[in-house]
């Protein structure tokens, strides 16, 4: 199965404040498996990635594939254009979609407090040694979600929603840039 990643990008050195002339922005199609892009749309200067998003997604094959997009491609028609064309999506959510981020926090926090009861879920942890660093992160997949959280069917083939939380501790080491003697 393809991953297609949508992302948009700044191309450097395109401004001209001379002229007037604003960076230009693309939105580009990369086919992860296969190293490839796919296509790519400039964003209107007076618009932003949410407009040419959906116009890039109409000119792709995408049946079968897995589309991923940032937290600015979370918008329900661009969710209805991936899901026309028979692919599925992973879509990062933030506060952008405040109405949806709420609900989504309340039913982990619900979930969680009631230990999942009749909802199938996955729990996966990892940990990370570095650099002055210890992360450990906490991954929890909710599936099978509609129902609770868009009974009225708002998002195309919503099923899955997934949290991770990072804890980050540095290690903190004190080298003394001059070193003293007393006699």
């Amino acid at each position: 199965m393809e991953i297609v990643a949508i992302d948009g990008k700044t191309l450097c050195g395109s401004n001209d404040k001379a002229s007037g002339q604003s960076a230009i922005e693309i939105v580009s199609a990369w086919a992860t498996t296969n190293r490839l892009v796919l296509g790519q749309v400039k964003v209107d200067s007076n618009s932003n990635e949410i407009t040419a998003i959906p116009e890039l997604l109409k000119v792709l094959e995408l049946s079968g594939c897995i589309v991923t997009i940032d937290a600015i491609g979370c918008q329900k028609n661009i969710v209805k254009l991936i899901v026309q064309q028979d692919a599925d999506y992973v879509i990062t959510l933030k506060k952008n979609q405040g109405n949806l981020y709420d609900e989504v926090e309340k039913l982990i926090d619900e979930e969680i407090r009631a230990g999942f009861q009749g909802l199938k879920h996955s729990k996966y942890k990892t940990k990370e040694f570095g650099h002055g660093r210890h992360e450990i992160r906490h991954y929890l997949m909710l599936s099978n979600i509609q129902e609770k959280l868009d009974p009225d069917l708002v998002w195309a083939k919503l099923n899955s929603i997934g949290m991770v939380e990072s804890v980050r501790e540095l290690e903190i080491t004190i080298k003394p840039n001059a070193l003293f003697v007393w006699l």
